[in-house]
């Protein structure tokens, strides 16, 4: 009749004869005994204890065995409700509550109980209500079924009316026929709570979240299906605490001792274990828990969560080894980075930066007026204008090299700044990142270098230029006496000087372009005349018919000696490595925002695979024995660089026995 009920459930039933009464009791306990429930029977009239157990015995032939194990306990109301003479209902319901915990104890899942009502007298009903009141908040929250019986003939209508409020269901027989009444405001309240009950299932799957109870003692008692279809555990293997059998091994002792400090506490539970999940494979979990506590102060029964924060853990270390691998890299470039909260004046350094500055985070009031602090001196105007400008002007950024003054050692370092503006939603700007480098070795290489090319360009350029000085007068002195013989080899020494003079200056360019130290003197000029200038140059010189196409003034801003000395090296290059034929074309063509010179040969032409090669220092394009081309290489890489600097390019399209042309292009 009555079917499975959930724990919690606290229902009525209104009787007129003995057999109605236990018509009902008898499969009540029955099943509550087989289910392995504490069972309490607490009787009145008309059905006092020895009747009660003489009719269980009857219907149930090994009731004799559930009794003397002690697990059905049937006492008159008077051991009971009125155990000091009167009726006191917070000590029933502890009482009751006493007995749950008396039977989790021993192992059975929860406590059945019933209770009948025909001793209360009519001056004690208002008070017995509100137990009945009482005992639902109660029972709604433990492992309890409660049927409490009266008797139709000690109801009127208002008491009927009073039971079935305080109960989820009535049961009265009709006509012969037993009928279930429910309690329209609870089923109503039911149905809320069966609805918040699937919606948090929903959210429980959703976010990967296993539920879990204990009781007071911090012990499974109940089925934790969520847990077990984690873990492929069964019922029998999560009671108690076999449950922690699922953690990983190296988590389980410091596991225990947080739970077991939490219970003897009586305070939140919080920790991170990895369990072991039904395929073998360990995932990591926030667990957390709390206890919750009965009206007397003690605790009931602990809930709470195992929420998977694998995928989280995972990106935690990753960005753990991202951030050191970050840091390593500043280490060893000695380049750290900044963030400046413009709302908030607020400065961020990297440990990088505090390393380059030689402060501690301690030491540092971490705004841009301390940063200003540490800059040096005669710096730190020219500094402050360039950051301040760029938010002045709302400009995207800015660079900088200057002198800090490190603080750990008194020491004045270089350093190069990069820094970009972010804006908000509307344009204005809220915050700057950048970051800091570290220069003092790269600074000091330049003044060594500096000082060398001053020693090369003293003591190997010097005695050339002499020694070409002494050539043209000895030069002269026989061109006058006629000795055509001397002539010749003195004409050779100066060409020779010529080309020395060449290499070095080759060489020291290279050196100037790896430092930065190239000195340009830029103007406007026209290019396609300074074409046709060196072509007039090199006519001279070789017996190859330079043909110029493209007439058009092509204004740049450039230096014209840079310039002039990459369509040298273009042209030079096309003679040198088209021996046996005859014309070279030269091309100048202009768009609006750009101008492309172009020389073209008709020599044996480049392999594909060798192209990009030939614009990296010291390198050669291959030649016959007979045709062997002298030089360092280094004329093409010097023309990319230049060209780079104001923002050009240098390229060649070849194909081999038919020639070569080689492109210049640069902004106008």
């Amino acid at each position: 009749m009555i079917g499975k009920v959930p724990w919690g459930t606290h229902f009525c039933q209104f009787y007129q004869t003995k057999k109605d009464l236990l018509d009902i009791l008898i499969p009540y306990f029955k099943s509550g005994l087989k289910n392995n429930e504490y069972c309490m029977w607490v009787t009145s009239k008309p059905l006092n204890v020895e009747e009660a157990v003489k009719r269980m015995k009857t219907t149930m032939p090994d009731f004799e065995s559930y009794l003397n194990k002690g697990q059905i306990e049937i006492i008159p109301y008077t051991k009971w409700y009125l155990k000091d003479g009167s009726f006191d209902d917070k000590r029933v319901l502890e009482g009751w509550v006493n007995k749950l915990n008396q039977a989790l104890r021993k192992g059975y899942d929860g406590l059945r109980l019933t209770g009948n009502t025909l001793w209360l007298e009519q001056k004690g009903w208002k008070k017995f209500t509100e137990y009945e009141e009482e005992v639902n908040g109660v029972i709604r929250n433990y492992k309890m079924i409660a049927v409490c019986t009266y008797s139709l003939d000690r109801c009127g209508a208002s008491e009927i009316v009073d039971v079935v409020n305080n109960h989820q269901f009535a049961m009265i027989k009709k006509s012969g026929h037993w009928t279930l009444f429910q309690n329209s405001v609870r089923k109503k309240m039911e149905e809320a709570l069966q609805l918040s009950q699937t919606r948090f299932k929903s959210n429980i799957e959703l976010t990967r979240q296993i539920p879990w109870t204990t009781n007071a003692n911090g012990k499974v008692t109940e089925d934790l299906p969520v847990w077990r279809k984690f873990t492929g555990q069964t019922y029998e293997e999560i009671k108690g605490s076999d449950w922690s059998k699922a953690l990983h091994p190296d988590d389980f002792d410091r596991t225990l001792k947080i739970w077991k400090d939490s219970v003897k506490n009586r305070s939140n539970y919080e920790t991170e274990y990895r369990i072991r999940r039904h395929n073998g494979v360990y995932r990591n979990f926030l667990v957390r828990g709390t206890p919750l506590f009965n009206e007397g102060g003690k605790i009931r029964e602990w809930v709470g969560t195992c929420i998977d924060v694998t995928e989280r853990k995972t990106a935690e270390e990753a960005l753990r080894e991202s951030e050191y691998r970050l840091k390593r890299a500043q280490e060893i470039s000695h380049l750290g980075s900044w963030e400046l909260d413009l709302l908030n004046n607020k400065l961020t350094w990297s440990d990088e930066v505090y390393r380059i500055f030689g402060l501690k985070p301690q030491q540092f009031d971490a705004t841009y007026e301390a940063f200003l602090e540490a800059v040096h001196p005669e710096d730190r105007t020219t500094v402050d204008t360039a950051y301040s400008g760029s938010l002045r002007k709302k400009s995207d950024g800015y660079e900088i090299e200057h002198r800090i003054v490190r603080k750990s050692d008194n020491q004045t370092r270089y350093v190069y700044e990069k820094c970009e503006h972010i804006r908000d939603g509307s344009g204005k700007i809220i915050k700057s990142i950048g970051m800091v480098h570290d220069i003092t070795e790269r600074k000091e290489e330049e003044k060594r270098i500096e000082h060398l090319l001053g020693i090369a360009h003293h003591e190997l350029k010097t005695p050339l230029t002499s020694l070409k000085g002494f050539s043209q007068l000895l030069k002269k002195r026989l061109a006058k006496e006629g000795d055509e013989k001397k002539l010749f080899f003195v004409s050779k020494i100066e060409s020779q000087t010529d080309r020395l003079v060449e290499l070095i200056d080759q060489l020291l360019n290279v050196t100037r372009i790896k430092a930065g130290k190239m000195e340009f003197m830029d103007d406007y000029f026209d290019l396609n005349k300074l074409v046709n200038e060196v072509i007039e140059n090199l006519k001279p010189t070789t017996s190859h018919k330079i043909i110029k196409q493209g007439r058009k003034p092509k204004i740049i801003f450039a230096d014209p000696k840079y310039i002039s000395r990459i369509i040298t090296n273009m042209i030079t290059n096309a003679i040198k490595y088209s021996l046996g034929r005859n014309k070279i074309i030269v091309k100048v063509a202009g768009e609006i925002e750009s101008v492309t010179v172009s020389v073209q040969d008709f020599g044996r032409g480049i392999k594909k695979g060798k192209q990009w090669v030939i614009f990296e220092p010291y390198s050669r394009i291959e030649t016959r024995k007979e045709e062997k081309v002298p030089g360092l290489g280094l004329g093409l890489y010097i023309a990319r660089e230049i060209a780079s600097h104001y923002k050009g390019k240098i390229w060649v399209n070849s194909k081999t026995g038919q020639g070569s042309t080689f492109y210049f292009q640069m902004p106008c």
